[in-house]
């Protein structure tokens, strides 16, 4: 949207300010916003290509998978704290995750979350409801951290019950416990 507007010039778009929030069926303010850079719905974008003929919503194949590393780009490491790999669980960073990481023990699969609390705390529902969809396993690792709880279905722990830990089977029963 924002390439749009500066395309077309923000004084230009600004002139229009009455025009264009009845065609698109929107108010001024969301044209304002429009212009600062903020996304729009698909309706109100092909609105707007057939309003000004041009091509403004780009199709994406959901179903086509591209490796992010292909272009030379380092792979993210394996190993992210609290060492998942000390206890032989193989662990895989992620982006664009509610999770922070997959860790793989034999034939069971756990999302995971490491950090601060405040960080932690914030996702660990949703990963606990993703790891109930995915039929997974939730483990969420806060730092400094003394207790242990659960929020749904993910064990929430601190550093050192997870440093107390042996083996993957430990990490799997406490939390199936």
């Amino acid at each position: 949207m924002v390439a749009f507007f500066e395309r077309c010039g923000k004084n230009h778009v600004c002139h229009w300010g009455g025009i264009l929030p009845p065609l698109w069926g929107v108010s001024r303010r969301t044209i304002s916003k429009y212009e600062s850079g903020m996304g729009t719905t698909l309706d109100i974008a092909c609105r707007m290509e057939e309003i000004f003929d041009a091509a403004l919503v780009e199709a994406i194949d959901l179903f086509s998978h591209s490796n992010p590393f292909e272009d030379g780009t380092e792979e993210p490491s394996k190993e992210h704290s609290p060492g998942f790999s000390r206890i032989g669980v193989e662990y895989f960073s992620t982006r664009n995750a509610p999770f922070e990481g997959l860790a793989f023990y034999g034939d069971d699969t756990i999302l995971t979350c490491y950090g601060p609390a405040q960080k932690v705390m914030r996702r660990a529902a949703l990963i606990a409801n993703l790891s109930n969809i995915t039929n997974s396993r939730a483990v969420c690792v806060i730092k400094g951290y003394n207790k242990q709880k659960r929020i749904g279905i993910a064990l929430i722990i601190g550093e050192s019950t997870f440093a107390s830990l042996e083996s993957g089977s430990d990490l799997i029963h406490l939390i199936d416990d």
